[in-house]
């Protein structure tokens, strides 16, 4: 069963590593020792200004009346 969950990255001595939820490892049966794989995606924060750059100095849309696609 897949699950999908968000947690943080925590110093663990030398390393880096996480601490999966309670929940989540009651929920999957997870025990000390198994192998489990996990699949990794950062979130990055993402400023809407510069993905909407190429419309600066555009004019707003404006739909004419009676005109519909």
């Amino acid at each position: 069963m897949a699950s999908v969950v968000s947690v943080k990255i925590r110093p663990v001595g030398n390393s880096l590593g996480f601490i999966l939820p309670k929940k989540l490892i009651r929920e999957e049966r997870i025990r000390e020792g198994d192998d489990v794989e996990f699949i990794l995606v950062k979130r990055r924060k993402i400023d809407v200004q510069s993905l909407l750059g190429i419309a600066k100095g555009t004019p707003p849309f404006v739909r004419r009346h009676g005109h519909r696609d």
